[in-house]
């Protein structure tokens, strides 16, 4: 369970604040270059080398969606859930009584990391309310 970080906010000592540990290294890699990759395959496919490009493409094909435009559709839902997976941070470090910018802290880290940085939102927020 990661240590409580606290905000500094002066009205609650142990709200929540910005997220000090960090999910595995390799999960930080796999999301980065995954969404960055799929990215990339979406608005710039010309800009991947072409045997990244096709790899990907062929990934996709399983699914059905081998084109760019089928990129299109996946790299917009994944942006949608990191999007909400940062909203959703947010929202429970401000209803454990954390302050906009420990809300703000934990929105970004959960929208570059994924799930781990909302169990991490959420395992925080039960600390500070258990002490």
């Amino acid at each position: 369970m990661p240590p409580r970080a606290s905000s500094n906010s002066s009205s609650n000592k142990n709200a929540p604040g910005r997220p000090l540990d960090l999910p595995p290294l390799p999960w930080i890699a796999a999301v980065a270059f995954g969404l960055g990759w799929l990215t990339l395959l979406a608005v710039a496919p010309n800009a991947l080398p072409t045997g990244m490009r096709d790899f990907a493409l062929s990934v996709l094909s399983l699914a059905k969606l081998g084109t760019v435009e089928g990129a299109q559709v996946v790299c917009a839902v994944a942006w949608g859930i990191h999007v909400l997976e940062g909203a959703y941070a947010a929202k429970v470090v401000t209803d454990g009584g954390g302050d906009a910018k420990a809300a703000a802290w934990w929105f970004v880290w959960s929208f570059l990391v994924g799930f781990p940085a909302v169990m991490m939102a959420k395992a925080t927020v039960e600390t500070s309310k258990s002490d």
